[in-house]
C-alpha cells in the first residue's frame, strides 16, 4: 500500500471515532439528572431508588459509569454498615433475652416461695376478716345505749343496767321505751341488719326476732335443731352432716369462714328461711334457687359479680344483703321479688339504677351508698313504702335544683335519707340548702350527711 493510501484510511478511521464521540455525548443528556435523583434518595434513606437512579446514569452514559459506579459503592458500604450495626443490635437482643430469662427464672422462684406461705398468708387476712365480722355481730357491752339513735336510726336498740350487782339486758323503742315483748336477758347482741339477735337466758342460748319468737340455738332438749351455727370456725367446707342429719332447719349462720362457694347439697335444707354467709369469699349463690322458703340472704362482704338468673323464684325472699361485694349490673330479674322489704348493695361497682326498681313496691328500706351513681331514676318514686334510703358515697350532682331531689320528695313514707360524700354536699351551705328543701316537702324525713 502506497504512503498516500495509509493517510486515507488513517482519515477514514478518525473520522468514525469522531462520530462516535459526538454520538455518545448526545446520548448522556439525562445522566446529571439520574446521579442528582440518586444522591436525593439516598439522603432520604431510600437506598433501592438511589441504587436504581446510578443504574439508569451508567446506561445513559457509559464513558461515565465510574462515576455512577462510585456512588453505588458508597450506597453499599452505607447498607454493609446497617447490616453490621443490625448484626449488633441482634447480639444485644440476645444477651437481653438471656438476661430476662434470668430473671424470669428469678420470679419464679419467688412465685414458688409466695405459694408456699399463701397458707399462713390467707390465714393473716381470714383472722382479720373474721375479727371484722365478728365486731359486726357482736354490740359494744356495759354501755348504757349501744347505738345512737340519731346516727343509726334503729327502731330497736340494745341497753344495759345492773340489777343487783348483775348486767340486765333488754330493748328499747326509739322513745327510750322498753320493749316487754322482747324480755330481759344474762347477755345480748343488737339486732342485725335482719332482724335477729342473739340472746342468753340462764342455761341456754337463743336467736331473737323482733317479734319476740325465740329459736333454739343449743337447747339440749331440743331433738331437731333450728339453727345452724358455723360461724367464724376458719371453716373452707360446711359439714356433709349439715345436710344429712338435720332436715327442719330454718337457719343456717356461717359467718367469717373461707368458702369459695355454696354447696350444692344445701338444696336439700327446703325448710331454710334464713341464711347468713357474711365475709367468705363467695363468688356466686345460684345454689340457693332452690331454697324456695327463704326469706333472708346475707352474703356481706364476700367476692359476688353477678344475680342469679333465677332469683326471682324466691318468692318469699324478703331481705337481700350484698353489702361489700363487686356488683357492677342490677338484672331485670331482681326486680321480679315483689315481696322484698330490705335491699342493702352498698360497696359496690353500681354506676346506673334500672328503671326496674319501681317494680319493688314492698321495699321499705333501700342501701346504695358507696358506689357510682350519678342520677336517679324517675320510677324510684313509686317506691311508696320506702322509709330508709341510703345514697352516701355517690356521684350525685346538682343539689336543690336536680331532678333526682325531685324524684326523692315524692317518696311520702321516707324517714331517714343519707346524703353524705356526694359532690352536691360538698360545702355546709349546700347541705343546709338540700336539708331545709327536703324538709320542706317531707317534714318527718331526716337527712344525714355522716
Amino acid at each position: 500500500m502506497s504512503r498516500s493510501q495509509t493517510h486515507f484510511w488513517k482519515l477514514i478511521v478518525l473520522m468514525v471515532l469522531l462520530n462516535l464521540s459526538h454520538t455518545v455525548m448526545a446520548r448522556c443528556t439525562l445522566f446529571d439528572g439520574y446521579i442528582q435523583q440518586g444522591d436525593a434518595s439516598f439522603h432520604n434513606g431510600d437506598f433501592l431508588r438511589a441504587v436504581e437512579k446510578y443504574i439508569s446514569a451508567m446506561i445513559d452514559c457509559p464513558y461515565k459509569a465510574g462515576v455512577a459506579q462510585g456512588k453505588l459503592n458508597k450506597v453499599i458500604s452505607e447498607l454493609q454498615g446497617q447490616i453490621d450495626s443490625l448484626k449488633t443490635q441482634q447480639k444485644s437482643l440476645g444477651n437481653l433475652h438471656r438476661g430476662i430469662r434470668a430473671q424470669q427464672l428469678e420470679i419464679d422462684s419467688l412465685a414458688m416461695q409466695i405459694a408456699w406461705r399463701t397458707d399462713s398468708l390467707f390465714g393473716a387476712i381470714d383472722r382479720s376478716l373474721i375479727l371484722k365480722s365478728q365486731m359486726r355481730y357482736t354490740s359494744a357491752k356495759h354501755n348504757r345505749l349501744i347505738d345512737s339513735l340519731p346516727v343509726s336510726g334503729r327502731p330497736i336498740t340494745l341497753a344495759i343496767e345492773t340489777v343487783e350487782g348483775m348486767p340486765s339486758y333488754y330493748f328499747i323503742n326509739r322513745l327510750g321505751e322498753e320493749l316487754k315483748k322482747l324480755k330481759r336477758w344474762v347477755d345480748a347482741t343488737q339486732f342485725d341488719k335482719a332482724g335477729f339477735a342473739i340472746v342468753e337466758g340462764p342455761d341456754y342460748k337463743f336467736i331473737l326476732d323482733t317479734t319476740g319468737i325465740v329459736y333454739t340455738l343449743d337447747d339440749p332438749q331440743v331433738k331437731e335443731d333450728e339453727v345452724l351455727d358455723y360461724s367464724f370456725e376458719n371453716r373452707w367446707h360446711l359439714p356433709k352432716t349439715a345436710f344429712t342429719e338435720q332436715r327442719n332447719v330454718s337457719m343456717l349462720l356461717a359467718n367469717g369462714n373461707r368458702f369459695l362457694e355454696i354447696p350444692s347439697e344445701i338444696r336439700k335444707l327446703q325448710t331454710l328461711e334464713y341464711l347468713s354467709m357474711a365475709d367468705n369469699r363467695l363468688r356466686k349463690f345460684h345454689q340457693l334457687i332452690s331454697n324456695f322458703k327463704l326469706e333472708t340472704i346475707d352474703l356481706e362482704g364476700n367476692m359476688i359479680d353477678q344475680i342469679p338468673i333465677n332469683i326471682s323464684n324466691l318468692v318469699f325472699l324478703k331481705s337481700l344483703n350484698l353489702t361489700r361485694n363487686r356488683l357492677s349490673i342490677l338484672p331485670a330479674y331482681l326486680f321480679k321479688l315483689s315481696l322484698l322489704k330490705d335491699l342493702r348493695l352498698a360497696h359496690n361497682r353500681i354506676a346506673i339504677l334500672p328503671t326496674a326498681i319501681g317494680e319493688l313496691d314492698s321495699l321499705e328500706t333501700l342501701d346504695l351508698s358507696f358506689n357510682a351513681l350519678k342520677s336517679l331514676p324517675s320510677s324510684i318514686s313509686k317506691l311508696s313504702k320506702l322509709k330508709s334510703l341510703g345514697l352516701t358515697g355517690n356521684q350525685l350532682k346538682g343539689g336543690v335544683g336536680s331532678t333526682w331531689i325531685q324524684h326523692i320528695l315524692k317518696l311520702k313514707q321516707l324517714k331517714y335519707l343519707r346524703l353524705g360524700a356526694n359532690p352536691c354536699t360538698d360545702t355546709e351551705e349546700e347541705r343546709n340548702k338540700i336539708k331545709d328543701f327536703i324538709r320542706s316537702e317531707l317534714p318527718d324525713c331526716i337527712v344525714f350527711f355522716n
